[in-house]
């Protein structure tokens, strides 16, 4: 069976799987092959729909199941980022989960200043600091360097903006769980 097949709002299984929270059939249809970024006639993709209907602490294992999918994270879908959709929701893990895989934290906010307003956001909404360094420092290379720094400095104080310069991420391991199962930033000789 073609997972692939596009019906005439240009939709694939899984963008009413997800839509639906429908858990088990979306893990099936996350299947190698499966085309999970594949946007319809409305600009939007499945985990875009994902997120449209997510309330804090909800679909986590949905969200994880797409993360641990490489989905792009940084497609425009509907006109938004998909960044700039989750942090309306206000959702520390799910912020946290989208900056530590790559997702563009400037991206998409209709401002003049994008990546101020979405650092400000996270640093209200208590997203760990170091994350937020390190998410600034391994993936949003097309910011600024300088603009980068006075923004850290701006909201997250010196001695984070300090850390930023001093960082290298090759010295980091974002992914291993700490001692009670949840994801945290390690250094080498973790």
């Amino acid at each position: 069976m073609d997972v692939n097949i596009k019906d005439g709002k240009g939709r694939i299984s899984i963008h009413y799987a997800t839509y639906s929270k429908q858990h088990e059939i979306t893990q099936i249809l996350l299947q190698p092959g499966s085309e999970i970024d594949t946007v319809d006639n409305y600009g939007g993709t499945p985990f875009f729909y994902l997120l449209l209907k997510h309330e804090s602490g909800q679909n986590k294992t949905l969200l994880d199941l797409f993360l641990n999918n490489n989905v792009n994270l940084n497609i425009n879908a509907c006109g938004e980022s998909i960044f700039n959709h989750a942090l309306t929701s206000r959702d520390k893990w799910l912020l946290e989960k989208l900056i530590s895989k790559g997702a563009d934290i400037g991206q998409g906010v209709l401002l003049r200043n994008p990546f101020d307003h979405s650092i400000a956001e996270l640093v209200k909404i208590g997203v760990d600091k170091e994350k937020i360094v390190y998410a600034l420092k391994k993936y949003n290379s097309h910011i600024n360097e300088q603009l980068k720094i006075n923004t850290i400095q701006k909201y997250l104080g010196a001695k984070s903006a300090n850390n930023y310069k001093d960082m290298d991420v090759n010295d980091y391991n974002y992914d291993l769980p700490d001692e009670k199962g949840l994801q945290k930033i390690h250094t080498k000789n973790y």
